[in-house]
C-alpha cells in the first residue's frame, strides 16, 4: 500500500520551503532584466519536497551539488563527496585576491580566439561553458581552451530552457554535451555545469548531479548579451568586483540570438586591467572553488 502524507503536513512543509525561498531571493531582487520570456521567480533552495510544484532556481546565486566524476587525472581537482551544497549570495568573498571569469555559449569562430589571446597576454585563466552543438562545429577552439589551461563546463547542447522540460530531455542535453566535449578535448574530469539563462529547477539540479555535474551560477554580470557598448560592459563588471566573484560574460550566442559578441571581446582588456588594479587575479572555477574549500585534489 502506498501511503500519502497528510495534506496539512505537506502544505506546512511547502510553506516553510517557500518562506526560505523568499528570504534567499531578497539579495537578488535587484537583478536586471532577464533574457527569458517567463517571469522571474525567486531563487529556490535545495531540499524542497519532491512533490510538485517544480520551483525554478534562476539568477545570480551560485547554487548546486557536487558531483563525483570518475577518471580525473592526477593534478586536476575534483569535488568532495556528493551532496555538499554550493550556496552563496555573493560568490566566495572569503577567497582573497581571486575571481572566476566565465564565458558562456561558445565557442565562436569570431570571438573566442581573441578572448583567449587577451587572457594569455594577461597570464590569467577562465572557465568556458560551451554548448555541445557549438563545440561540435568548432572543435579546434575547444582544444585550444583546454590546451591553454582554461576550464571547460557543460552549458547544454542547444541552450535549452530547462525548467518544464522532461528529465529525459534534460539528461539528453547533458549527456550529449559531455560526450562531445570529452571526445574533442579528452578531458575526463568534466564536472562543471551552468544552465542556460541561469534557470534550473530542483529536479534538473538532481539530474545534473546524477550525471556527475556540479551546478554553478554567478554573482557578477554585465548583461553583455544586450550589447550596451564595450565601455558599459566594462564599467558594470568593474563596479561589482570583489574577491571570490564569479563573473558572467559571453563569447558567443545561441543560434536564435544575435551572434555579435565584439563588445564583450573589446571590453575584456579594461576588465583585466581593473582586476590588476584591484589586486585580483582571474582563475578557473575549479581553482576558485578549491581555494574556497569546496573541492580537493584529485585521486590518481
Amino acid at each position: 500500500m502506498c501511503l500519502r502524507p497528510p495534506r496539512r503536513a505537506w502544505y506546512a512543509s511547502l510553506r516553510t520551503a517557500v518562506a526560505a525561498v523568499i528570504l534567499l531571493s531578497v539579495s537578488a531582487c535587484d537583478a536586471a532584466t532577464s533574457r527569458l520570456p517567463p517571469p522571474r521567480l525567486p531563487t529556490a533552495t535545495l531540499g524542497l519536497p519532491t512533490a510538485p510544484p517544480r520551483l525554478v532556481l534562476q539568477g545570480t546565486t551560485p547554487i548546486g551539488l557536487h558531483g563525483s566524476p570518475q577518471g580525473c587525472v592526477l593534478g586536476m581537482v575534483r569535488p568532495r563527496p556528493p551532496d555538499v551544497p554550493i550556496s552563496s549570495l555573493r560568490g566566495y568573498p572569503g577567497v582573497q585576491g581571486e575571481v572566476a571569469l566565465t564565458f558562456d555559449d561558445g565557442p565562436s569562430p569570431l570571438y573566442t580566439r581573441p578572448i583567449l589571446d587577451e587572457l594569455r597576454a594577461a597570464g590569467v585563466h577562465a572557465t568556458f561553458f560551451v554548448l555541445g552543438a557549438h563545440a561540435r562545429r568548432y572543435p579546434g577552439l575547444v582544444r585550444a581552451e583546454r590546451a591553454e589551461g582554461h576550464a571547460i563546463g557543460n552549458h547544454t547542447y542547444t541552450h535549452l530552457f530547462l525548467p518544464g522540460a522532461s528529465l529525459t530531455v534534460v539528461r539528453d542535453q547533458l549527456q550529449r554535451t559531455t560526450a562531445t566535449i570529452v571526445s574533442i578535448s579528452g578531458d575526463l574530469c568534466l564536472w562543471l555545469f551552468r544552465p542556460p539563462y541561469g534557470a534550473i529547477d530542483v529536479g534538473d539540479v538532481a539530474e545534473a548531479h546524477r550525471e556527475g555535474l556540479t551546478t554553478v551560477l554567478w554573482d557578477v554580470q554585465a548583461w553583455d548579451w544586450q550589447r550596451p557598448g564595450s565601455a558599459v560592459i566594462a564599467q558594470r563588471i568593474i563596479a561589482q568586483l570583489h574577491s571570490g566573484a564569479i563573473i558572467l560574460l559571453h563569447d558567443a550566442a545561441p543560434d536564435n540570438e544575435n551572434p555579435d559578441r565584439s563588445q564583450t571581446a573589446n571590453a575584456l582588456p579594461a576588465i583585466l586591467a581593473a582586476l590588476r588594479a584591484h589586486g585580483l587575479r582571474a582563475v578557473t572555477l575549479p581553482q576558485l572553488l578549491r581555494d574556497a574549500g569546496r573541492t580537493g585534489p584529485a585521486q590518481p
